[in-house]
């Protein structure tokens, strides 16, 4: 396994840990549109990988891996979407702070924005996309930590 599917895995596993977050509907790597029955889901998905070599000849790569969170959470019609997201996103922020991360990490940290996006055609539903930077290193030759 690749560092960089270790570091997706460690965020939907703090995420799925009893109770799971968003009863349970996480996902990774896929957009899965919010059913209409369902009030709540969790999207993770790796953005980016950018590396540099701490060497030379074989070196340590030093990774910095950008994951993008989203919480999507849909109102009672009539209700307000940005209420109903604000509890979702107490509780990701929680679970994320509380998090084991995977080994050959050094930090992780949080950009300096949340960006909110409300559906057009659906006022009910609203969705919080929290950026996370992990900072890793990866062994000479190899994509694993």
């Amino acid at each position: 396994m690749t560092a960089f599917l270790d570091i997706t895995s460690a965020v939907k596993a703090a995420l799925i840990a009893p109770p799971a977050l968003a009863g349970g509907r996480v996902y990774r790597g896929r957009r899965v549109p919010l059913a209409q029955a369902d009030s709540s889901s969790i999207h993770i998905n790796a953005m980016r990988h950018s590396g540099r070599t701490l060497g030379l000849h074989g070196a340590d790569l030093q990774w910095e891996t950008a994951v993008a969170v989203e919480v999507h959470a849909r109102a009672a019609a009539g209700s307000d979407a940005e209420a109903a997201l604000d509890p979702h996103m107490v509780a990701l922020w929680e679970r994320l702070q509380a998090m084991t991360v995977p080994a050959g990490v050094s930090a992780v940290t949080l950009d300096p924005e949340i960006r909110i996006d409300f559906d057009e055609q659906d006022h009910t539903l609203a969705t919080a996309t929290l950026g996370l930077r992990f900072s890793h290193i990866t062994t000479a030759g190899a994509l694993a930590a």
